[in-house]
C-alpha cells in the first residue's frame, strides 16, 4: 500500500513526572483516536474528506499485552543506556509486580465531545492531561513580618495525606496535618516541582558577534 494511502492515527501524549501528592511518578496521558483515518480515493477529488474507521473496543487482554510489552522494552532501553545491568535487567522482568500499568477506561463520545464544561468533554480530558504539577486552589503562602514568603502551604487530596513522600517527610513538622496540609519552606516546595527534566549539561551564555 503507497504511504499516502496508508491508514493514520491521531493522538498526543503528556509526559508526567509527578503525582497527586507531589510524589515522583513517571508517566505518560495519552490521548488518541480509537480507530483510523484513510484518505479518499484520489479519483473522488481533494475536497473529499478522510473516512473514520472505528476500531473494536479494547479488552483487559490487549491492555494486559500493551503493558507487558510497554514494560520489557522500557527495561531493555535501561540495559541498552546502561542505566541498569542483566542481573538487575533480569530480575525487574521476573517481578510479580512490575510497577508498570495501563488505564484505558476514559472514552469521550462524539455527543459528550464539544459539550462546555461537562466531565466527559474532550477539552475537559486534555486540561486534565496537561494540568501542572500543583493545583493552584490547593496552594497558598504565609508571609513573615517583612512580607517575604516564609511558608507555603499545600493541601493534599484526603486519600494521599496519609501517603506523603515529598521533601522534609522525616521532620514532624512538614508531615501532613489530619485536614491533609503539608506547610514547605521555599526551597523545599521548589525541590517538588516535578514538571521539569533535570539538565543534561550545563548551560552557558554566549555572546554574539555583531
Amino acid at each position: 500500500m503507497p504511504r499516502a494511502a496508508r491508514p493514520r492515527l491521531g493522538g498526543i501524549s503528556f509526559p508526567n513526572r509527578f503525582g497527586s501528592a507531589l510524589n515522583h511518578h513517571v508517566h505518560l496521558h495519552a490521548c488518541v483516536t480509537d480507530g483510523v483515518f484513510v484518505r479518499a480515493a484520489a479519483e473522488a477529488g481533494c475536497d473529499t474528506p478522510p473516512a473514520f474507521l472505528p476500531a473494536r473496543p479494547i479488552t483487559p487482554a490487549d491492555l494486559a499485552a500493551l503493558t507487558e510489552r510497554v514494560c520489557r522494552r522500557t527495561i531493555r532501553w535501561f540495559r541498552l543506556a546502561g542505566l541498569l545491568d542483566a542481573a538487575a535487567a533480569a530480575d525487574m522482568l521476573a517481578w510479580e509486580n512490575s510497577g508498570f500499568s495501563g488505564d484505558a477506561r476514559v472514552r469521550i463520545t462524539l455527543v459528550d465531545r464539544d459539550v462546555p464544561s461537562y466531565f466527559r468533554s474532550l477539552e475537559h480530558l486534555l486540561r486534565y492531561c496537561a494540568r501542572p504539577p500543583f493545583a493552584l486552589d490547593r496552594l497558598s503562602v504565609n508571609r513573615d513580618a517583612s512580607g517575604r514568603i516564609a511558608r507555603i502551604r499545600y493541601v493534599l487530596p484526603r486519600h494521599k495525606a496519609a501517603n506523603w513522600v515529598g521533601p522534609g517527610r522525616g521532620r514532624k513538622s512538614t508531615r501532613p496535618g489530619a485536614n491533609g496540609v503539608v506547610e514547605l519552606i521555599p526551597f523545599e516546595f521548589l525541590a517538588t516541582d516535578r514538571s521539569r527534566p533535570r539538565p543534561a549539561h550545563r548551560l552557558g551564555r554566549t555572546r554574539a558577534d555583531p
